[in-house]
Order: C-alpha cells, then structure tokens, then sequence
C-alpha cells in the first residue's frame, strides 16, 4: 500500500447550525419548567449559535495526541481548537525531528463563534494562522520541542468554506450548509526558468567564495517568507554592517604611497585596516565612509530608514526581546537592501528595484 505523500496544509471550513423544529422561546419554557430533561442552558444556547470550523492539517506530530475543542483566546476573542495525532500509515510511529509529517502530523481544527458571510476568507485564513501558530507557541514551550515552528501563511493550501446558507432537513430541523473552495496559499504559476550565467559555472567549478553580503540577504528574505521576523530583521542589518565594512576594506587596501626607496606600495596593511575599522558602525557611517565613497551617506532618505525602520529595531530585538510583526520586518529588509544598493556593497543590476522588498505591502500585525 502507498503512502501519503507529504503536502502543504490544507485547510477545510464546515459553517453550520442545527436547531429542532418548533418555536425557541417554548423550547427554552419548556428548559425553565423541566431543566432535568435537557442540557445545560449554556450548551443549549450554545447549539443554537452558528457556528464556523476551519480544518487542517500540520506536519507536526504533536505529542499531545488528541483533545477535543480547548479554549483559545486570540487578541481578546474567544474561539476553540481542537487536535488529534495521525499516521500517513500503520500507527504509534514517528521520524525524529520530522517537520514534513513524511510519517505522522496532526489533524487541527479552529471553531469560530459565528457564521462565515462568504466574503470573509482572509478574515477566515488569518484567525486560524494566528491559531495554530499559538497552539505551537504553547506547544514548543511546554515541551520544549525546539525544532517545531510556525506554519507560514502560504503553506496553509486549500480552504472549503460554508457559510449562510440555510435549508430544512426532512426532520425538520434547520441546517446551514453552503461550501465555496478558495486557495489559502500563494496559488499556483507557470513553471518559471532561468539560464545558468558563466559566473555561476565558474564558482561551482573553481570553489569561488560566494558574497556573504548576498547570502546574508537571501536568509533575510527567507525569513520573511517563514515569519521568522525577528531572525529576518537581525540578518538584514548583518548584511548592511557587513556590507560597510566590505566596502571600507576594500577602501583602504586599495590606497598606496611610495616606499622610502621611491616604489608604490600598499598604504595599509590587513592588520592596519583591522585597526582602522575597530571603532564601531556610528563611526565608521561618520568618519570612514564618505572616504571611501566620496560622498555623504548621512542625511539621505537610505540612511534615515536604515536607522529608523532597521537599526533601532534590530538593537530591541537583540537586547529586549522585542516582537517584530510583518509589516516592520517588510520596511526593516526594505531599508537594508535599499541602503547596501547606496553604498555600493551590492549590484544594482543583480538586485533591481523591482524585485528587491522595497514595497511595504500589507501592514498585518502577526
């Protein structure tokens, strides 16, 4: 028999209610006169909201096995979750740090106070991102599974969503039931291709070191991509103090004098530019840089929203834990690629405007 193949998260909503024919207010008498012979007046009133359940799969398999519809508060709103372990095939197996659920993951669950319009599926996505990624904060702490992260938006795939639709069944009771399927993740493109430049054929072939300053971007922006928006923020402004000092380094090695016997040598030596560089990054935008450039990074528009949206953000993130959302992480990535484009430490040609995270789009406070 085959496996299940590992996949993206995907999402299912059942929206429904389901009441017992006759009138309310003489069912809710006839709890008031004989309270024995019904629910809790709570549960029953309960029943009788509609109500909205959002389901999924995760490939983590959370050692909690299974519970059924706990209390969740998110942002002050009440909702409910529920989960339960599974196996692709057979069952009590499971592959050490596994976060693909290649052999078991669990089946979630988020129950909303409330009936979907039909419009709302952001609103739908949103709430049970937040959701899951909770349950996991919770979940990682508690157990102190290090290796579990958060379930990044666009892997949350495809959505059924029911929603105020309303239609008797042949008992008489009322059953809301009407299922519209959206896409919850990043969709689905054309294959995309690309030509392998001389340049990259060369570094495979002869071992070339590859551009830190490049690399440290590129993590940047895939932490981004996984909401990991502090580790973003932190390799953003790696990348820019690195850039400095690539840049200043190749300043200063490049400048030479004449020896006392008349022939050109270098000015500084490897150590000397060490030395020359140790005060620290204030000092070197201040002093160093416009050396090197000829020009005054200070009081440009790149260097105010390094500071602003990058800089002081990263200096909270290191030294008090503070909490980045989306749309700072977007506006701190933004303002590095911008400013390293500025100085000279990447190639603009290699990173267009177009294509670098210059667009603050979305201003979602994850």
């Amino acid at each position: 028999m085959g496996t299940r193949q590992p996949s993206a998260c995907r999402c299912r909503v059942v929206s429904g209610v389901e009441t017992t024919s006759g009138s309310t207010l003489v069912q809710w008498a006839e709890h008031a006169r004989h309270p024995e012979k019904w629910p809790p007046l709570n549960a029953y009133l309960k029943a009788l909201v509609p109500q909205t359940i959002c389901s999924t799969e995760i490939p983590y398999p959370l050692m909690w096995g299974k519970w059924d519809w706990l209390p969740l508060r998110l942002e002050g709103e009440e909702y409910e979750i529920s989960f339960e372990r599974a196996w692709r095939s057979g069952s009590g197996t499971e592959m050490k740090y596994d976060r693909l659920g290649r052999v078991s993951y669990t089946k979630i669950a988020v129950r909303f106070p409330y009936a979907t319009t039909g419009n709302d599926v952001e609103e739908l996505k949103m709430i049970t991102h937040k959701a899951i990624n909770r349950l996991l904060d919770v979940y990682r702490v508690s157990t102190k599974e290090f290796h579990i992260g958060h379930i990044p938006v666009h892997e949350l795939g495809m959505m059924d969503i029911a929603h105020g639709m309303y239609n008797k069944k042949d008992d008489g009771s009322i059953w809301e039931c009407h299922t519209v399927r959206g896409d919850a993740g990043s969709g689905i493109t054309l294959s995309r291709t690309a030509e392998m430049d001389a340049a990259a054929e060369r570094d495979l072939q002869y071992e070339r070191p590859l551009s830190i300053v490049d690399l440290l971007v590129l993590n940047a922006r895939r932490s981004l991509l996984f909401e990991e928006y502090r580790i973003a923020v932190v390799e953003a402004e790696t990348a820019f103090e690195l850039g400095v000092h690539r840049i200043l380094t190749r300043y200063y090695l490049s400048q030479t004098t004449k020896s006392t016997e008349g022939y050109v040598v270098p000015a500084h030596s490897w150590e000397s530019v060490d030395r020359l560089l140790d005060p620290g990054l204030t000092n070197l935008i201040k002093d160093h840089l416009p050396k090197a450039l000829g020009r005054e990074f200070i009081g440009t528009d790149e260097h105010h929203r390094w500071r602003e949206d990058l800089y002081s953000l990263r200096n909270k993130v290191v030294h008090e834990g503070k909490v980045v959302h989306s749309d700072q992480a977007k506006r701190a990535l933004a303002s590095a690629e911008d400013a390293l484009v500025w100085i000279g430490a990447v190639n603009p040609h290699q990173w267009p405007a177009n294509d670098r995270l210059n667009q603050t789009a979305g201003t979602d406070d994850e």
